[in-house]
């Protein structure tokens, strides 16, 4: 297939475990499938998801770790979790920043091995055997960084970019706020969305329901610091953003 179907695919594939994520999550069919829907009306998702760049693929992928993930915390079976650590890996490979998407789930399943610890070397092994993603992820950066300082090469981008160490702070924000951040959603869309994550933070808090609470609340102090991170690259490459959908979806 050309690559252009194969990012649409799997992009569908994605949402529609995302789908089926959140109808598990919420027990409504109806309202679940406004969520995959409110997330590829997205101008910035639907037209990178027709395109060459790797990030829909990758946050598709993502998706799917994320619904084996859950399927796996509520009834333990070695396919469910093999499905989501290969799901996992493939969406940080493909886009490593994706890692805001996937620590918090992770740290949510070591806090809840630990209350249930019974042998020390069950958790080792469960930890090793989780801990395969991030082994690849860090394989695959030491691979990049010894090819581009081998060959002279900036191939594989990186280096940082971060806030602080911009001169033009309030002019990048300027061009980010005008030029490209409601590529994402238009204004009022995004007042909204800003709004909804208040009510969810309340009703969470509410519900006790601490772990989604913890997930939510990670996902965004993690997309706040990969916005610090790469924040002069914004303004000039928006499909940047298409990794800040985590936050989107978590709401």
């Amino acid at each position: 297939f050309p690559v252009t179907i194969r990012s649409v695919f799997l992009s569908f594939i994605g949402l529609f475990h995302l789908y089926k994520l959140v109808d598990a999550l919420i027990q409504n069919k109806f309202y679940a499938f406004f969520v995959p829907l409110f997330i590829f009306s997205s101008p910035l998702y639907s037209y990178y998801s027709i395109s060459l760049l790797v990030n829909i693929p990758a946050i598709g992928f993502l998706f799917i770790g994320w619904n084996y993930a859950f399927k796996f915390y509520k009834k333990e079976s070695n396919k469910t979790l093999f499905i989501a650590l290969a799901s996992f890996s493939i969406s940080m490979l493909l886009r490593s920043t994706l890692i805001i998407g996937i620590l918090p789930v992770f740290a949510i399943y070591y806090v809840e091995e630990l209350k249930q610890l019974k042998y020390k070397f069950q958790f080792y092994y469960k930890f090793f055997l989780t801990s395969i993603p991030f082994i690849l992820l860090v394989a695959w950066v030491l691979f990049a960084k010894h090819y581009n300082s081998i060959h002279d090469s900036s191939y594989f981008l990186l280096q940082l970019r971060p806030f602080w160490e911009c001169e033009t702070k309030y002019k990048l924000l300027t061009e980010i706020a005008q030029n490209t951040f409601f590529e994402i959603y238009s204004k009022p869309i995004m007042f909204s969305l800003g709004v909804l994550f208040i009510f969810v933070e309340i009703y969470l808090f509410i519900k006790r329901k601490i772990q989604l609470l913890f997930i939510l609340n990670s996902i965004f102090g993690l997309t706040l610091l990969y916005c610090a991170l790469w924040f002069q690259n914004l303004n000039v490459h928006d499909y940047y953003f298409i990794d800040i959908f985590n936050i989107v979806t978590g709401k």
